[in-house]
C-alpha cells in the first residue's frame, strides 16, 4: 500500500486531509488524516509491530491530539508522547547502538519536555536529545539519512544549520557517531535539501550524495549536488543550474536493456 503525505485535501474525489492511502485501485482517507501538512513519512516498529509514522506541522491526527508527529496502525492514530513543538522535516529509522529508533529532523524544539537542537530521537517510549555541546549542535535540520561509507558500519547523517562549540553557525553535513556530531569537512557545503547513499561504481563502495542550493562544497565548486567519498566532497560533473529538492535510487537497468533490444 502506498501512503502519500502533503498539503492535500482531495484525492480522486475522496476527502483525505493531508494524507492519502493508495491501494492500487483507489484512494482512501487514513482515518481522517491530519489537520495540517504532512512533510515526512517512515515505518517504525516500537515493539508492538510496524507502524506508519507521519511528521509535519499538524497538531491532530484523526481524533487524537498529536503535536507534529503521530503513529498510524490500521484503525487508529496515537501520539508520540507529547510530540514535538516545531515542524518535522524528515524521519529516519536508525540503530545507533541503543536499538532502532525514530530520528526526527526539525528546528530547535522540546519533545516530551526534553530540550533538543535539530534532531530528536524516539526509542519507542521516550524522547531524547541527539547532540553534544563539546562538539556543536544543529539548530535546524532539513534532511536525514543512514548508511555505510565504503566498508564502514552504517552511520546517521544530517544536513542543516550547525553551530560549532566555537565559531559562527554554518550549513553543514555531519555524522552522528552515537555520542558526537562530526562535520564531514571544515568548510560549509551550503543549504542541503536531501541526502542519500549510492554506489556509483567508481570504487570505494557506497558514498553519501547531497543535493540542495549550494554552489561549493568545502571550498570546491559543486553546483547543487556533490558526493562525499569518506574523505572529501567531489562535484558531479558541472552539476545543475537550479536548486535540487530530492534524490532517489532506482534500478532502471531493465528499462535500458529493453530500449536496446527494441533498436
Amino acid at each position: 500500500v502506498l501512503y502519500i503525505g502533503g498539503f492535500i485535501t482531495v484525492a480522486s474525489g475522496v476527502y483525505v486531509s493531508n494524507l492519502a492511502r493508495w491501494s492500487g485501485l483507489q484512494f482512501s482517507t487514513v482515518n481522517g488524516g491530519t489537520n495540517n501538512t504532512v512533510t515526512a513519512l517512515g515505518v517504525y516498529d516500537d515493539g508492538a509491530g510496524p507502524a506508519l509514522i507521519a511528521g509535519g506541522s499538524f497538531t491532530r491526527a484523526g481524533d487524537a491530539p498529536a503535536s507534529r508527529i503521530a503513529r498510524w496502525r490500521p484503525s487508529s492514530w496515537t501520539s508520540f508522547g507529547s510530540g514535538i513543538t516545531d515542524l518535522v522535516r524528515d524521519i529516519e529509522i536508525f540503530d545507533d547502538g541503543r536499538g532502532p529508533a525514530a530520528f526526527c529532523a526539525t528546528n530547535v524544539a522540546v519533545p516530551g519536555g526534553v530540550h533538543h537542537t535539530g534532531v530528536a530521537r524516539w526509542n519507542g517510549s521516550a524522547w531524547s536529545s541527539v547532540g553534544h555541546p563539546a562538539n556543536g549542535r544543529f539548530t535546524s535540520v532539513n534532511a536525514l539519512t543512514s548508511g555505510p561509507l565504503g566498508s564502514a558500519p552504517p552511520s546517521l547523517f544530517a544536513a542543516g544549520r550547525f553551530q560549532p562549540a566555537i565559531g559562527a553557525e554554518l550549513n553543514l553535513v555531519a555524522q552522528w557517531t552515537g555520542n558526537l556530531w562530526t562535520p564531514l569537512a571544515s568548510a560549509p557545503i551550503g543549504p542541503c535539501s536531501d541526502l542519500i547513499f549510492f554506489d556509483d561504481g567508481q570504487g570505494g563502495g557506497p558514498a553519501l550524495f547531497a543535493a540542495g542550493s549550494f554552489t561549493t562544497a568545502d571550498g570546491v565548486p559543486a553546483n547543487r549536488i556533490a558526493k562525499w567519498d569518506g574523505k572529501q566532497w567531489l562535484p558531479l560533473g558541472e552539476g545543475m543550474d537550479a536548486p535540487i529538492n530530492s534524490l532517489a535510487v532506482f534500478d532502471d537497468c531493465l528499462l535500458y536493456t529493453s530500449d536496446a533490444a527494441d533498436e
